[in-house]
C-alpha cells in the first residue's frame, strides 16, 4: 500500500500547483453553511464550469439570465489580442510554467490562459483525471458532511524531527464503500484523499493531497474488511483554531465523503 503526495495541479499531470489558482482554493472556505442534496449536484457541476472557464482563460455565466450571459458573451468576445512568445526556458520538463498578462490600461479585466505545461508532445484530455478535480473541489465547497464514504477522523498535535509543530489527522475509512478489484492475485484500489486547511476566518492556508494506491494481499485485505482502512497525514500548525476539511473521493465507483472539523 503505497501513500504519495498529488498536490492539485498533480490532477493535470503535473507535480506543482499553480499559484494562479490559489485565490480560488481560498473560496473554498467561503461556502454558504448549509445546502440541500440537489444544491450538492448543482455545485459539483458549477465548480466543474468554473474549473474549465478559468484554467482556459474564459469566462462562467452562472446563475444569469440568458439574455445577460449572451450580452456579455457578445462584450467580451469584440476585441481581442493574439500574443505569442520563446520562453526562455526551453526545457520540455512536463513542469506547469504560470502566464501573467497585465495592461496598462485602468478599468478593464483582462482573460487569458493561465499556463500551459512544457512538454515536447501534446497529451489527451484525461476525462478520469478531471473528474476527480471537480469532485474533490466541489465536496471541499459543500458545508455539511458527506456521506457516501464514511470515515471517523482523529487530530492530535505533535512535532516532527526538527521540533516544528504538527497536527497529525487520522482517518479510518469505511471499506465497504470503497470499490476493489481483484488484479493479479490481489485487492485493488485507490482513493484520493485530501486535507484542506484554513484559519477561524476560513482563508486557506494549504492543502495536502495524496494519493493512496491499495494492492492488498487476502490476508491485509480481510482485515481492513473487518476493521477499517487506516490513513495518516501530518499538516504544519500555523495558527490556532485551525478549520480542516477533509475529502475522500473514490475514483473506482465516483463517490465522496468528507468533514468539516473545527480545532480548538
Amino acid at each position: 500500500m503505497e501513500s504519495r503526495n498529488s498536490g492539485l495541479a498533480a490532477i493535470y499531470g503535473s507535480k506543482e500547483i499553480p499559484k494562479s489558482i490559489q485565490s480560488e482554493i481560498d473560496k473554498i472556505f467561503a461556502i454558504p453553511q448549509s445546502f440541500t442534496e440537489p444544491a450538492w449536484n448543482r455545485l459539483d457541476a458549477i465548480q466543474s464550469v468554473r474549473n474549465i472557464s478559468y484554467l482556459t482563460g474564459g469566462r462562467a455565466a452562472i446563475h444569469r439570465d440568458i439574455g445577460d450571459a449572451l450580452e456579455r458573451v457578445n462584450e467580451t468576445t469584440r476585441i481581442e489580442y493574439l500574443l505569442g512568445y520563446y520562453p526562455k526556458d526551453d526545457r520540455w520538463d512536463g513542469r506547469y510554467r504560470q502566464i501573467n498578462v497585465k495592461v496598462n490600461r485602468p478599468g478593464v479585466k483582462v482573460s487569458f490562459r493561465h499556463g500551459y505545461y512544457a512538454r515536447d508532445a501534446l497529451q489527451p484530455y484525461d476525462r478520469k483525471e478531471f473528474l476527480a478535480f471537480s469532485r474533490i473541489s466541489a465536496a471541499a465547497g459543500y458545508e455539511p458532511d458527506l456521506e457516501d464514504i464514511p470515515f471517523k477522523i482523529a487530530t492530535s498535535e505533535i512535532k516532527d524531527d526538527d521540533g516544528r509543530p504538527q497536527i497529525k489527522v487520522d482517518l479510518q475509512i469505511d471499506p465497504a464503500k470503497v470499490e476493489f478489484r481483484t488484479v493479479n492475485g490481489r485487492h485493488s484500489g485507490t482513493l484520493r484523499i485530501v486535507v484542506f486547511y484554513a484559519d477561524a476566518s476560513r482563508h486557506c492556508l494549504g492543502e495536502e493531497w495524496k494519493t493512496m494506491d491499495m494492492q492488498l494481499q487476502e490476508e491485509t485485505y480481510l482485515r481492513f474488511m473487518q476493521s477499517s482502512i487506516p490513513f495518516s497525514t501530518m499538516i504544519p500548525l500555523k495558527v490556532p483554531k485551525l478549520i480542516l476539511k477533509v475529502v475522500v473521493y473514490d475514483p473506482g465507483n465516483d463517490k465522496v465523503g468528507s468533514k468539516l472539523v473545527k480545532m480548538r
